[in-house]
């Protein structure tokens, strides 16, 4: 009854019209169980040593078993997670190698998705311009960071590439933040 159900409906005997519309209190009682399951229900990764010295790195999902407003169990669910724990080590490391790389080297790179027009710097880049690392402009930003007539040919470039597929390589002179 709590969720809005008669007994009648969950004996499959009958359904009345208190058994189809939507209780007053319903809301209430979800906004209750939601915020119940939200303090119950976690998750946990944890590192497990095998007998032949590597480590598995596993996801655990804590789902709570409800039963007439209570919780009386729970169900786990464990995922071996050692994969992508390995890949996300292996993106660490090439983000740090680029990121010397680029600082070395005083150097960026860039990605403009066509179809969005969004646009994405790397740690050098941004820093060239003198911005945090993780600054995301605008293609309209990025463009006004550079001299008027550069900025036209850097423009018509864009244009180009998105329209035909043609390739550019330009240098142009670009202001930074800080002048």
């Amino acid at each position: 009854k709590a969720l809005g159900y008669e007994w009648s409906t969950r004996a499959g005997l009958t359904i009345s019209i208190a058994d189809v519309t939507t209780p007053p209190a319903k809301a209430g009682l979800l906004a209750r169980f939601e915020g119940e399951a939200e303090i119950i229900e976690q998750q946990f990764e944890r590192d497990l040593p095998m007998p032949d010295g590597q480590v598995r790195h596993t996801l655990a999902h804590y789902l709570p078993q409800w039963s007439h407003g209570k919780v009386v169990g729970f169900y786990v669910l464990v995922h071996d997670i050692t994969a992508v724990k390995q890949v996300q080590q292996r993106l660490q490391e090439s983000q740090q190698l680029l990121a010397h790389t680029e600082a070395l080297a005083q150097i960026g790179g860039w990605q403009l998705n066509l179809q969005n027009q969004e646009l994405t710097w790397s740690v050098g880049t941004c820093l060239i311009h003198g911005l945090p690392a993780d600054h995301r402009p605008t293609l309209e930003e990025a463009l006004n960071y550079y001299l008027p007539a550069d900025r036209e040919v850097l423009q018509e470039a864009v244009k180009r590439c998105q329209e035909f597929g043609e390739p550019w390589d330009l240098e142009a002179q670009l202001t930074r933040v800080d002048g």
